[in-house]
């Protein structure tokens, strides 16, 4: 199954009250983690087993991936905390029902981030790339050196000369990537991938990317 954390003491996934054992493995972004890391509004998926009333179910694992995890170069949002935020060139909108959590002092709802500032967001991908979040947090002021940021997208406009494509908004420069940091599936119009960077980013020119993978 795959929904939207809506609740704990066990974990609630579609109105479904998932045990966690012992044995559940949870994975985050690659990376296991312990139950505590799960948060509400993350869009994760579960397998595992459901009783016949539908309600209650043993969870054999948890995955949870963001969607990016990036530079906000616009904030739209308004006091009533709905509207839009460009993350890395990506439209991310933000409903009544989108989670919101913040480690940086007082920014303490969404009209509130700033361009600049580095937030998660989980949620649902159009076909067209656009993002509907289900969870935002506010994790950094600003990104510090050398740290990943990471977005997913739709490639567009892919120039093989110049080596660059666009995801969404964004522009994209592969030109310093092996063969080793590229998917193994040559890049083409259409293909959702994952790009990472560890280049500071101020929300203009190329993001220079250090690593491509194809995401389903």
């Amino acid at each position: 199954a795959q929904g939207v954390i809506t609740g704990f003491g066990s974990v609630f996934v579609n109105g479904v009250e998932y045990f966690v054992g012992n044995n559940t493995s949870i994975n985050m972004d690659g990376t296991d983690k312990p139950e505590s890391d799960l948060q509400v509004g993350m869009l994760v998926t579960v397998q595992g087993t459901v009783n016949a009333d539908g309600k209650i179910g043993m969870a054999k694992s948890i995955h949870y991936a963001d969607l990016m995890e990036g530079v906000v170069t616009a904030n739209s949002v308004g006091t009533n905390g709905t509207g839009t935020l460009t993350v890395m060139g990506q439209t991310v909108t933000v409903t009544a029902d989108t989670i919101f959590d913040s480690k940086v002092a007082g920014i303490t709802s969404p009209n509130l981030i700033q361009i600049g500032n580095i937030v998660e967001v989980s949620g649902y991908a159009s076909s067209t790339g656009d993002v509907t979040a289900t969870r935002i947090e506010v994790k950094a002021a600003s990104q510090a050196a050398g740290t990943v940021i990471e977005v997913k997208g739709i490639i567009s406009n892919l120039d093989t000369t110049n080596s660059t494509f666009t995801l969404g908004g964004l522009t994209v420069d592969y030109s310093g990537l092996t063969s080793a940091n590229l998917p193994s599936t040559p890049l083409a119009d259409g293909q959702y991938v994952e790009v990472k960077s560890t280049t500071l980013f101020d929300g203009t020119g190329s993001l220079v990317a250090n690593n491509i993978e194809q995401e389903d």
